[in-house]
């Protein structure tokens, strides 16, 4: 079911849990998109069901979990990574 229900930019901050500050980011990098108000043109208005999409959670795509799956099995199979290579200091290698 479609909403037409929009809410200004405060009662968006409060309906996601989020700053206001946040909101207006959003806006800004367009991945809200915002309407004004019919009756005064100051006031900017987002969809109700624009909000809701943004609460959908979506998949988690990280490249840095891969790289720590490797340096694991670095680990595991006996091979030194350079972050647990440990080094010595000039008076200890005499």
């Amino acid at each position: 079911m479609a909403s037409n229900e929009y809410l200004n930019l405060k009662e968006a901050a409060r309906y996601l849990g989020v700053s206001d500050i946040k909101i207006r980011r959003l806006v800004s990098k367009g991945l809200l998109e915002v309407s004004y108000d019919p009756l005064d043109d100051r006031k900017r208005l987002v969809k109700k069901a624009d909000l809701d999409a943004l609460k959908t959670p979506r998949p988690f795509e990280n490249t840095a979990t891969e790289h720590q799956g490797n340096k694991s099995r670095d680990l595991a199979s006996g091979k030194k990574s350079t972050s647990t290579i440990k080094r010595g200091n000039a008076s200890n290698e005499s």
